[in-house]
């Protein structure tokens, strides 16, 4: 529309539309104000009763003391705004792990090698893990023979990975013979093995279904397996089934008898570092997992584009079920070693709800008066100390109920103002048309047009002291 014209016609054109706006603006800007007034004045009223609610149960010298960090956080402004974040402390990973129990004193009460031992064990079961949710995912019926001929050389590699680490197994608990070696049983609750630390129990390391109709998780955990996968790979047991000879695979009674205390120890810690690794690993995923599905899948256009797309979330949901089976197999384990009632609560299960990914990619969205996030997401304050980690979210809380309150309180006072100025403009509008008509003498065109705009402005000037009627400031502000 533009193109064909002149810059004097594009230039005149514009010109009406921004009078035309301007004029709409002015004629309605009692009613605007009213509006934005009484938008204020009730987020005002919700979020200081918000606010003082949560003062009365705090601490006069908690108070002060973050009123004082604000105020130092206010004026020097850059580095100093991460006061208002949350302080997040990392849990201590495998790797960290290992080197403790190496270079640490416990050291001297593990043999050779142990260490190494144990952290291979755990590397093999990632490997067990992989390989049967290749076959689930890619190994299926149709599979052609070539890759029928690459899985069957990832199994001979795993299997030959498995028997040399059952023959370092017993030699570490110093046995001479396997069936010594009591393994718990495939079936057995650890949770009632465990004081009832678990409500479901672990027993079978069976998969979590998800709800196949929530967006970003599907149903890439399954219950339930595919009879025929026993015969796609020829041998025995597969060796992604094959348990290891470890403390936590071993019944209590029989790590009573063979005094391996100290291996149990060890291995509970390297557990314990597993889990952090596959909780952060997990929390990385899913929000990977919830901004693909948020821009590259909702963007995507064409079918040839959004199958791309799916494509990447797909990736992303295998990395979802491998930390998952990874998580699982660490606190089956840590239930299987520990009789302390704390960690159960520490390293709960992670159930379906947890695996949503809109608290983390859209913490603005509506209707999350009721929606928190999954716990692993606080994992790591612990460390931190737990009446700190109170303080820490009490403190977070505290400084985004007064920073709420504050902008509406703000927002209350610049309306106001505004009121104030809308009059002061108009008054004075009257005013400088009113000197106008004066000096214009005898021309009695000009003295009756700005008599006109006079009558106009004071019009408009009491209008606006009416509507703003007792919310307008005070003139000598």
């Amino acid at each position: 529309m533009c193109r064909p014209m002149t810059g004097s016609q594009r230039r005149e054109i514009y010109d009406d539309f921004m009078r035309d706006s301007n004029w709409k603006k002015m004629v309605n800007i009692v009613q605007t104000l009213n509006k934005k007034f009484k938008r204020a004045q009730k987020a005002l009223e919700e979020t200081g009763e918000a606010f003082e609610r949560l003062n009365e149960g705090l601490d006069d010298m908690l108070i002060a003391k973050w009123e004082k960090a604000e105020k130092k956080a206010m004026d020097k402004r850059g580095k100093h705004l991460k006061y208002y974040d949350v302080a997040h402390v990392k849990s201590a990973t495998l790797g960290e792990i290992q080197m403790q129990l190496l270079d640490g004193p416990r050291t001297k009460n593990l043999g050779e090698g142990s260490v190494l031992w144990l952290a291979s064990a755990i590397t093999i079961e990632a490997e067990q893990d992989k390989l049967g949710t290749d076959i689930r995912w890619l190994l299926g019926v149709h599979a052609t023979i070539p890759m029928k001929t690459a899985f069957a050389h990832r199994e001979s590699r795993l299997r030959g990975k498995l028997g040399r680490f059952q023959k370092e197994s017993l030699r570490m608990l110093g046995v001479d013979d396997e069936h010594k070696v009591v393994l718990r049983l495939a079936e057995e609750d650890l949770a009632k093995t465990n004081l009832d630390l678990d409500e479901e129990g672990w027993g079978q390391l069976v998969d979590v279904e998800l709800a196949p109709d929530e967006e970003g998780t599907g149903d890439f955990l399954d219950d339930d397996e595919d009879p025929d996968e026993e015969d796609l790979l020829d041998g025995g047991v597969r060796p992604d089934r094959s348990v290891l000879l470890m403390p936590s695979t071993i019944l209590p009674l029989v790590v009573a008898q063979l005094n391996i205390s100290y291996l149990v120890a060890a291995e509970l810690e390297l557990r314990k570092g597993q889990a952090n690794d596959s909780l952060d690993g997990l929390m990385l995923a899913l929000c990977t997992q919830g901004l693909l599905l948020r821009t590259t899948v909702r963007n995507a256009e064409g079918t040839k584009t959004k199958t791309r797309a799916f494509n990447e979330v797909t990736k992303i949901r295998r990395e979802v079920e491998a930390n998952v089976r990874s998580y699982r197999r660490a606190r089956k384990a840590i239930l299987a070693l520990s009789t302390d009632p704390e960690l159960p609560k520490k390293y709960r299960p992670i159930g379906k709800g947890d695996l949503k990914t809109a608290d983390v990619t859209d913490e603005r969205r509506l209707g999350q008066s009721t929606d928190n996030l999954a716990w692993f997401w606080n994992l790591g304050a612990d460390k931190a100390g737990k009446h700190e980690w109170t303080e820490e979210f009490y403190r977070v809380s505290w400084l985004r109920a007064k920073a709420r309150t504050c902008r509406w309180s703000e927002e209350e006072v610049i309306v106001a103002h505004e009121m104030l100025f809308v009059i002061l403009f108009h008054a004075r509008e009257a005013q400088v048309w009113k000197k106008r008509g004066i000096a214009s003498g005898t021309l009695e065109g000009k003295r009756a047009f700005a008599h006109r705009m006079m009558l106009v402005a004071e019009r408009r000037a009491d209008d606006a002291r009416k509507g703003f009627a007792g919310k307008v400031v005070d003139t000598n502000w």
